[in-house]
C-alpha cells in the first residue's frame, strides 16, 4: 500500500505503508491501492486474515514532555470554520486550569491561547511524545484529537456530528483511553470545565 500525505506526516503511516509526500498540502490524506501486485515494501508480507489487528501506540512518554493540559484550538479558515471555538471561550477555560498548559496543532490552522506554551508547528514526532506524556488534551473533534487517542492521551472532545461519540469512545479507541465527550459543536466554557472535572 502507498500513502500520499503532507510533508511531516510520515509518522502516521510509516509502520504499514510506503509513504510519499505531496505539495501543496490538501485537506485529506490519500491511500492508493496501486494494483493487485503490492508495491515494493520493506515490510514482510502478512496474512492479515489469520492474525488479530495489532495497534502500535505513537509517542514515548517522558517527564520533560509532561503537560497537565494540552489545548487544540482549531482555527481553520476554509474547511468548516464554523466549528472553531472562539478565543474568549478558551480564555475562560484556561482561567480555571492549574498546572502546565500547552497549545498544539499546526500554525496555520490552530490558535495559540495566550498564557499557554506555544507547541504549534513542532515536528509530529515531538507532538506525539508530548501527547503520550500528558494528562489530558482538550478540543473539538479533529485530526489532532484522533492522534491523541493513538498516543493514549485522555481527552475532552466535542462534536455535534452524529456517530462521533462512538468513534472516540469505542470504534477508534484501541487502547481504551478515557474520553469525556460533549455531543454538540459549541459547548459553553462551563460545560467544557464540567467535562474536564469528569475526566480527572
Amino acid at each position: 500500500m502507498v500513502c500520499t500525505t503532507r510533508p511531516g506526516n510520515g509518522l502516521l503511516y510509516k509502520d504499514f505503508a510506503r509513504v510519499k509526500f505531496f505539495e501543496p498540502a490538501s485537506y485529506a490524506d490519500r491511500f492508493n491501492w496501486v494494483s493487485r501486485t503490492p508495491p515494493p515494501s520493506d515490510f514482510p508480507v502478512q496474512d492479515m486474515s489469520r492474525k488479530p489487528a495489532e495497534y502500535i501506540p505513537f509517542g514515548t512518554a517522558s517527564e520533560k514532555n509532561h503537560f497537565d493540559f494540552l489545548i487544540h484550538a482549531r482555527n481553520r479558515k476554509r474547511c468548516r470554520p464554523g466549528d472553531n471555538w472562539n478565543l474568549q471561550n478558551w480564555s475562560q477555560v484556561l482561567d480555571n486550569l492549574e498546572g502546565r498548559v500547552g497549545s498544539i496543532g499546526t500554525r496555520d490552522q490552530s490558535s495559540h491561547i495566550p498564557g499557554t506554551e506555544d507547541l504549534r508547528g513542532i515536528p509530529l514526532t515531538e507532538t506525539a511524545n508530548i501527547l503520550a506524556s500528558s494528562q489530558m488534551v482538550i478540543g473539538c473533534s479533529s485530526g489532532a484529537m484522533h492522534l491523541a487517542t493513538l498516543c493514549r492521551c485522555p481527552q475532552v472532545v466535542w462534536s455535534g456530528v452524529p456517530g462521533t461519540p462512538a468513534r472516540y469512545k469505542d470504534h477508534w479507541n484501541p487502547f481504551d483511553i478515557k474520553v469525556s465527550m460533549i455531543p454538540q459543536n459549541h459547548p459553553s466554557p462551563g460545560e467544557v470545565l464540567d467535562a474536564i472535572d469528569l475526566l480527572k
